[in-house]
């Protein structure tokens, strides 16, 4: 399954030229074809529902009276994602069917899956910029205000107040705020994830260990299962690669230990810190003191379906694919380990999925979006797929009410330690940047303390740019 953290990663026309070409230079290009679908969208008829919601142009104003589009000229919308086949099975399967009966303009969903993260941000980019992009997308949490601060998402306000089903307290602040900018919706939440402690229950109980509760006890645990001349490490970092999927496994441990990562109005970086050298050093100790944890350089490829790894930390994500691809493994999930006290910090966040200004029928992505938002939808589609639903509700319906794994899932998402990474304009390239200097301390190139330095200063620098540029 992919990781929904996936990091894009450098592409030909690179997120950072995409936030700096200022709103003019990619939407000017789109303003004829935004003129045109300014009066173009039709109105549908019905309750305010997620099966029938009302309708309005993708400018915010109400269109005029012309009438719904009959089952014969009924429109295909384009929709981009990541997921692969299984998830693709899923939406064409599971979801989309029901919005078919419910909505007679709406022929079909096409889901184009694209093979990584980079290559659907690199897609977007370039077709944003051609005028030629997708009626809707699944996008990153923190893409969202990247795109809007473009202006090339639909705005949702004005379809949200014509109806009564999606609304902000049933998905959590959480992920709510992540589909905003500056107080406007441009986008719904399609995802919720956190990540928690694994362990291998094989070699654990072989080893008559217990589950961590501490990082010292997570360390002590690590120690008795590394058997390094059997390849077999008794933990294993997230990632080790230059990217924000370092960056984002670092910063729970800086919360554990104390730190924030930005201040408050997110305008700077505040991890070079005494709480953010525990946290960077911990990680170190690991690979290069105690020598315990799969060292850098080495392939991470079904380490843990090989029964290789003791301890670890992943996202939900995985549990299904553990199902398909490793059925003989035998895991446990537990809370993250603290520094000390009861403080498990952990990040909550996801995917979300937003409309696109330049589509030619914006009321049909509307309705889609609205119905991939509805209670059933939303329920359906995480548990098959391998993360938390977006409506807090559905945390109550199975599997998450009963399963032993979910409902440690659940535990830990709904902690008041377990928040939200700080999502600010750039944050992609800023948390890549942060990422390598983590990396350089992995690879012993820079000390801990000095790679902590490098990055605040270099990400704080980002910070100023971004902020000039208008972001």
């Amino acid at each position: 399954m992919m990781d929904p953290r996936e990091a894009p990663g450098r592409s030909r026309l690179s997120r950072k030229r995409f936030l700096r070409l200022g709103v003019g230079a990619l939407v000017a290009t789109s303003l004829p074809l935004l003129a045109a679908c300014s009066g173009g969208a039709s109105p549908a008829g019905g309750a305010s529902s997620p099966s029938a919601p009302t309708s309005t142009a993708a400018n915010g104003a109400k269109p005029g009276a012309t009438a719904a589009p009959s089952s014969a000229n009924a429109v295909t919308l384009e929709m981009w994602a990541i997921g692969g086949k299984p998830q693709a099975d899923i939406l064409a399967k599971d979801i989309f069917p029901g919005l078919y009966k419910q909505q007679p303009d709406i022929k079909e969903v096409h889901v184009q899956m694209l093979a990584s993260w980079q290559d659907l941000f690199q897609k977007l980019v370039t077709a944003l910029a051609g005028n030629a992009g997708p009626d809707l997308s699944r996008i990153k949490d923190y893409w969202t205000p990247e795109f809007a601060v473009k202006g090339v998402l639909l705005p949702l306000d004005s379809y949200l107040a014509e109806q009564k089903d999606i609304t902000s307290d049933k998905y959590g602040q959480a992920r709510w705020d992540s589909a905003q900018w500056h107080g406007k919706v441009y986008a719904l939440p399609f995802t919720t994830f956190v990540e928690d402690y694994f362990y291998n229950e094989t070699l654990m109980s072989a080893a008559g260990l217990k589950p961590a509760s501490t990082w010292d006890e997570q360390t002590a645990n690590a120690q008795k299962l590394t058997d390094a001349s059997k390849q077999q490490w008794g933990y294993m970092l997230y990632d080790y690669g230059a990217s924000q999927s370092g960056t984002w496994d670092y910063i729970p441990l800086l919360w554990q230990a104390g730190g924030e990562f930005t201040n408050s109005d997110r305008t700077q970086l505040t991890f070079n810190s005494e709480a953010g050298l525990t946290a960077l050093s911990y990680q170190v100790d690991l690979i290069w003191k105690y020598k315990v944890c799969l060292p850098p350089g080495q392939t991470t490829t079904n380490v843990v379906q090989n029964n290789k790894i003791g301890q670890w930390h992943t996202g939900c994500w995985v549990i299904p694919t553990y199902a398909q691809t490793a059925p003989n493994l035998k895991y446990s999930v537990d809370l993250v380990p603290a520094l000390k006290g009861d403080n498990r910090s952990m990040i909550i966040g996801g995917n979300n999925i937003g409309g696109f200004k330049g589509t030619k029928h914006a009321d049909q992505a509307w309705k889609t979006l609205a119905w991939i938002g509805s209670g059933a939808s939303d329920l359906t589609w995480n548990s098959k797929a391998g993360y938390l639903p977006v409506r807090v509700e559905n945390w109550k319906s199975e599997p998450y009410a009963s399963d032993p794994t979910w409902k440690v899932v659940v535990e830990q998402a709904q902690r008041p330690d377990t928040k939200p990474i700080p999502i600010f304009v750039g944050y992609e390239e800023i948390t890549d940047k942060i990422g390598s200097e983590l990396q350089a301390a992995y690879y012993q190139k820079k000390t801990p303390q000095q790679a902590l330095t490098d990055a605040q200063i270099e990400g704080n620098a980002l910070m100023q740019k971004y902020a000039q540029s208008g972001g």
